[in-house]
């Protein structure tokens, strides 16, 4: 069985092969995460070098709960994700968003609960850009109410790049993973 996924503006997403879109650097060596924002469902891009069969099958095994929590300054909010998938996957995989450096149309479409909330995720996990394995969970709509409402905030805000960097910075600094969880809410899957 072939397991991809096809999304407006990245193309196919296939298991095996590379990931079709521009990495943010660093690039494959180190982890990251991402939420991409495409118009048919967002996706948290985690690359997680040098991966081994147990993370790779607590990956593949799904989500099993996951933590949203806004953070930073009411001039500047930091939507921050914690998403757990299993113990041989470590304590979880940690994502923040800034609203204001994704493509707006994509975002506004998110935003739009007309036809309903778009609750449907999709996690895509590459090692060394190569995709690795690929789920999809259906969030909490509390959950993406939280995050609509934190991205409403990052959009009416009007700070720059360097600001946000600069308050994400003091996140960190002051919380750790754990701390930054323990203030947020947490749902399971």
């Amino acid at each position: 069985m072939k397991h991809m996924i096809t999304q407006s503006g990245i193309g196919t997403v296939e298991v095996g092969k590379r990931y079709p879109l521009g990495m943010p650097a660093p690039m494959g060596d180190v982890n990251w995460c991402r939420i991409v924002f495409a118009p048919d469902v967002p996706t948290v891009l985690i690359n997680y070098p040098d991966l081994v069969p147990e993370e790779l099958a607590a990956f593949k095994g799904g989500l099993k709960r996951y933590t949203y929590t806004e953070m930073g300054t009411a001039a500047c909010p930091v939507a921050c994700w914690t998403f757990q998938f299993g113990a041989g996957l470590g304590g979880g995989i940690e994502v923040n968003f800034d609203a204001q450096i994704e493509e707006q149309s994509a975002i506004e479409e998110y935003l739009d609960t007309t036809d309903g909330t778009k609750n449907l995720w999709s996690f895509v996990l590459t090692d060394q850009l190569v995709v690795r394995g690929i789920v999809f969970a259906g969030l909490k709509p509390e959950a993406v109410r939280l995050f609509h409402a934190t991205i409403r905030k990052q959009l009416a805000a009007g700070y720059s790049r360097e600001t946000f960097g600069r308050v994400l910075g003091d996140v960190y600094h002051v919380y750790d993973a754990r701390d930054i969880c323990k203030l947020g809410t947490t749902f399971t899957h």
